[in-house]
C-alpha cells in the first residue's frame, strides 16, 4: 500500500482509538536507551498483530508495510528518536509510541 493511503487511513481512525489503561494512565515507559525491554515489546506486537502485516506510520510520504518477522529493526532503529504507530492489516490495533520513550496499545472502539 502506497504511504499516503496508509498515512489517509490510519488518521481517518486514530480518534476512535480505545486506548488500554496500565495503573492509572494508557502510557508505558520503555526504558532509557541502554534499558529498553526488548524482549516485553516484542511480546506484546507478536500478541497484537501475530502473523499479519504491520503498518508502520510515519509521516505522509515514508509510511510502510512490513512483516512481523521484520519489524524488529523497524521498531527499534526509531525507538526514542521519533514518533511513531504499528497498524494492522484492517487498522483496527494499534501500538503508539512517542520520542519521550513511551508506548500505549489501543483497538479501534465505537466513539463517534
Amino acid at each position: 500500500m502506497e504511504s499516503r493511503l496508509i498515512y489517509s487511513a490510519i488518521n481517518s481512525v486514530k480518534s476512535k482509538v480505545d486506548w488500554e489503561i496500565y495503573v492509572e494512565s494508557e502510557w508505558l515507559y520503555i526504558g532509557l536507551e541502554n534499558e529498553i525491554n526488548e524482549n516485553f515489546i516484542i511480546e506484546k506486537i507478536a500478541e497484537i498483530f501475530a502473523n499479519n502485516r504491520i503498518f508502520i506510520l510515519l509521516g505522509r510520504d515514508n509510511s510502510k508495510e512490513t512483516g512481523v518477522a521484520e519489524f524488529q529493526s523497524e521498531v527499534f532503529n526509531r525507538i526514542g528518536k521519533v514518533d511513531f504507530m504499528l497498524n494492522n492489516e484492517r487498522f483496527t490495533r494499534f501500538m503508539e509510541f512517542n520520542k519521550i520513550r513511551v508506548f500505549r496499545i489501543g483497538k479501534l472502539g465505537n466513539k463517534a
